[in-house]
């Protein structure tokens, strides 16, 4: 496919641009009315900087040198070379935020890894994680599938004693042990449980816990700081990307 150098500044053969739009827009809610260079023209979409999360698995890596306000050949589907930032052990990557010199380690990135430069370099910073390497990736579905691992960093009550909260997310890569260590670039958003999408504070929430039942004591929990969980990008009726999680929450409190 084709893309246009929207981002504001030149980009390198093999760099990576956030997919914004068609260039040409339909006119019509038909094929019929959709317009000719909506239907039937060379297929270019506009390219802009990453910006997370709405640009998560929604990019395509440049194979030319595209100046800025230029268009030049990208791949959105298929085996590509590109630089990343990632360990050893890397199986997917996605962008990361406002950049367009490299992908980075994710573990539910699109693009999964085939080929990474070894430790024993030839062209970039082979096995080092913090230094962007050459890689040969697959995209289009099939690396991960849009999940990534997160760590609970707070949350912030949705109204009162509606036992709804919006979390801070920062996400996270498996370590060692049951642990699991920051992603260096990694996405950080606000996100969601859908365990809690029906709670209202009062009687049977969404956990199964009967609020009518709990004593005064007693309160239904926010999931615990520190805690990793799985979350996944979803479009909402805006039309704008936001991250949900599911994890059943606890009631808890001090007993006079």
């Amino acid at each position: 496919m084709w893309v246009r150098n929207d981002s504001g500044a030149d980009v390198a053969m093999f760099g990576v641009l956030g997919v914004a739009s068609p260039v040409i827009l339909p006119t019509g809610a038909t094929p019929a009315t959709a317009g000719a260079g909506f239907a039937y023209d060379a297929l270019v979409v506009s390219g802009v900087a990453p910006v997370l999360p709405e640009h998560a698995g929604r990019f395509v890596v440049v194979q030319e040198p595209v100046a800025s306000g230029g268009i030049g050949r990208a791949v959105v589907s298929g085996v590509t070379r590109v630089m990343v930032k990632a360990e050893d052990s890397a199986a997917a990557v996605d962008v990361a935020d406002t950049e367009t010199e490299f992908l980075v380690e994710s573990a539910g990135g699109v693009g999964r890894v085939l080929w990474l430069e070894p430790p024993s370099g030839g062209g970039g910073g082979g096995g080092d994680p913090e230094t962007a390497r050459w890689a040969l990736v697959a995209l289009g579905g099939v690396g991960g599938d849009g999940t990534r691992d997160f760590r609970i960093a707070g949350h912030t009550a949705i109204g009162t004693g509606t036992n709804r909260w919006a979390y801070d997310l920062v996400e996270v890569q498996p370590e060692r042990a049951g642990r699991y260590k920051d992603v260096t670039d990694g996405l950080e958003v606000t996100a969601y449980n859908r365990i809690e999408a029906a709670n209202d504070g009062v009687g049977v929430e969404g956990d199964g816990t009967n609020r009518d039942d709990l004593p005064p004591f007693m309160e239904v929990m926010p999931i615990g700081i520190g805690a990793v969980v799985r979350g996944w990008p979803v479009i909402n009726c805006d039309g704008d990307s936001e991250w949900h999680f599911e994890v059943p929450n606890n009631p808890g409190g001090s007993c006079p």
